[in-house]
C-alpha cells in the first residue's frame, strides 16, 4: 500500500497485493471387530485477507491498484478428503468432510486522496477460489451402516472503490471487481450384510458480495477526466459453479 505521503512527478505506479492460499485435510480410518464403529472427519477452512490501496497526494503518469486472490497451480484452494471402512458382526462407519473459503479481497483509493494522473487510473479487486470436499465410506457386517457427508462452501467479499472525498484529475478511470467461486462436494457410501443401510449427502453453498463503486464526493473535490480520453468504467461481476 501507499498512504499518508506525497508522490510528485512519478511515472507509472503499480500497487499490487496477491495471495494464493492453499489448505488440505485428509482422514482415513479402518475398524474391525464384533462391534466396529469408525468415524473419519476432515475439515479445511481458509480466511485470507488481501488489500491493496493508495492514499495521500499522488502525481503520476498512470496509477494501478490491484488486489488478487488466486487459485494454486494444484487446482484447488482448499481440499478435504476422508475415507472410512468398517467390518464386523455390526459395522457402522461415519465419514464427514467440510471445506470452506471465507476470503476478503479489496483494492481501493483512500478517502480524501488527491490524484493528478495524466493517463489511466485503474483500481481492481479479483478473487478466484476453488474448493473440494470428498467423503467415501464402506461398512460390512451382519448389520452394515454407512453414513457419508461432505460440504463445500465459500463466503467471499470482493470490493473495489474510489474512496469518499477523492479529488481526481486525470485521463481515465476504471473501477472493477471480479469474483469466481467453484465449490465441489462428492459423497459415496456402501453397506453390505443381512441388513445394509447406506446414506450419502453432498452439499455446496456459495455466498458472495462483489462490489465496484465510486463513493460520495465532498465540496470542491471531484472527478475531472477532461484532460484525456475521458473514459469511465465501473464494473462488477461474479461467477459461481
Amino acid at each position: 500500500y501507499l498512504t499518508a505521503s506525497t508522490v510528485q512527478d512519478a511515472g507509472n505506479i503499480l500497487i499490487s497485493a496477491r495471495a494464493t492460499p492453499k489448505g488440505e485435510a485428509f482422514a482415513a480410518g479402518v475398524n474391525a471387530g464384533t462391534l466396529a464403529v469408525g468415524v473419519s472427519k476432515a475439515t479445511a477452512t481458509l480466511t485470507p485477507t488481501v488489500r491493496a490501496s493508495a492514499g495521500g497526494t499522488i502525481n503520476a503518469d498512470n496509477l494501478t491498484v490491484i488486489a488478487t486472490e488466486a487459485v494454486p497451480a494444484s487446482g484447488y484452494s482448499a481440499v478435504a478428503e476422508a475415507f472410512g471402512s468398517t467390518g464386523g458382526l455390526i459395522g457402522v462407519d461415519v465419514t464427514d468432510t467440510s471445506v470452506g473459503n471465507n476470503s476478503t479481497v479489496s483494492g481501493f483509493i483512500d478517502n480524501n486522496t488527491t490524484l493528478v494522473v495524466a493517463g489511466a487510473t485503474s483500481i481492481a479487486a479479483v478473487s478466484s477460489t476453488r474448493q473440494k470436499a470428498n467423503s467415501q465410506s464402506i461398512a460390512f457386517g451382519l448389520v452394515g451402516v454407512g453414513v457419508t457427508k461432505s460440504a463445500a462452501s465459500s463466503n467471499t467479499t470482493t470490493t473495489s472503490y474510489l474512496g469518499t472525498g477523492v479529488d481526481l484529475t486525470g485521463g481515465s478511470l476504471s473501477v472493477t471487481a471480479r469474483g469466481s467461486d467453484d465449490n465441489y462436494a462428492e459423497a459415496g457410501a456402501a453397506a453390505g450384510g443381512v441388513v445394509g443401510v447406506a446414506s450419502a449427502a453432498p452439499t455446496t453453498t456459495t455466498i458472495s458480495n462483489t462490489t465496484a463503486e465510486i463513493r460520495s464526493s465532498s465540496a470542491g473535490r471531484d472527478i475531472d477526466l477532461t484532460g484525456g480520453s475521458g473514459v469511465l468504467r465501473i464494473g462488477a461481476d461474479h461467477t459461481a459453479t
